[in-house]
């Protein structure tokens, strides 16, 4: 193997994410295939030829977020190669992602429906209870779909009011915890007698920890009882947009989803210390602390 081809592989055993490792390495084999049809080495790229290739995008009609998601990989990728001292700088640093739209199209729902959704989930069966509290948490808390599906007990603190969990890009952040979605957490383990490991199993005899795309049937089904479509990250959009019309601080809300920058959050937003913002959520649900 090259020196190359270690740094790559030690690129992508760094990525421990299903999806984003295809949908990386996928990217990375598109632009080096481009590369040798031109007679390029991936070490000899200059900012001219990512621009070469955005622009051969283009003129194949790929959308906008696609060349993004593309040049993404290809400067990602490049600033581990520089790390490694293959290169001495970023071919793609300087290059430009192509503009979105401002605001993202992902469907989300407003107060009513949101407190629709939960009054019309049974409660009454261990997978029923599982699947409401499911729903709970994203809307308190607006997390990541693979977020929520390896939430364990032991993360959240002894006092029930924090939570250290991984996030995108690998990072551990700390998080507040509504109290009321504590006590709905508390309750549904007392119901289902958890007292340690996974939060959410998949069964009552399967230890294992529910799947991103369980969690996304999940919160579609939900939807789908009361008449609206609506996925996981549609939620994690509702949760900002409900919240900052009832006053939350964006900054708040910045650090409660886990964006690195507040113009992301401000980007999920329709409208326009670690806190707890998701406690507003009691009000539009419906629900109120348990004793």
């Amino acid at each position: 193997m090259t020196a190359l081809d270690d740094s790559l592989a030690a690129y992508w055993a760094s990525i421990d994410r299903p999806n984003t490792l295809r949908s990386y390495r996928g990217n990375w084999e598109r632009w080096v295939a481009w590369l040798d049809g031109r007679a390029i080495s991936p070490l000899e790229v200059k900012p001219i030829n990512v621009k070469e290739y955005l622009a051969t995008m283009v003129g194949v009609g790929s959308a906008k977020a696609t060349r993004g998601r593309a040049l993404t990989t290809i400067r990602s990728v490049y600033s581990a190669l520089v790390v490694d001292g293959l290169l001495a700088a970023n071919p793609a640093r300087e290059v430009k992602n192509p503009k979105v739209s401002a605001k993202p199209r992902t469907p989300w729902i407003d107060d009513e429906a949101a407190r629709k959704m939960v009054e019309s989930m049974p409660s009454g069966t261990w997978r029923e209870a599982r699947d409401r509290i499911c729903v709970l948490i994203v809307l308190f808390m607006g997390l990541r779909r693979w977020e929520v599906a390896k939430l364990c007990v032991e993360e959240f603190s002894k006092n029930g009011t924090r939570l250290k969990t991984e996030v995108k890009g690998g990072k551990v952040e700390t998080f507040g915890v509504p109290p009321t979605l504590m006590q709905e957490i508390l309750a549904w383990r007392e119901f289902a007698c958890i007292s340690s490991g996974v939060l959410l199993p998949r069964s009552p005899v399967d230890p294992r920890p529910v799947s991103p795309r369980m969690v996304y049937s999940i919160v579609r089904d939900a939807g789908k009882r009361v008449g609206v479509k609506v996925a996981p990250h549609g939620l994690r959009r509702s949760f900002i947009t409900i919240l900052r019309r009832r006053g939350a601080d964006i900054r708040d809300l910045q650090k409660a989803v886990g964006h690195e920058s507040v113009t992301t959050t401000e980007r999920y937003d329709r409208d326009g210390s670690v806190g707890a913002p998701g406690e507003g959520m009691a009000a539009v649900l419906g629900l109120v602390e348990k004793g």
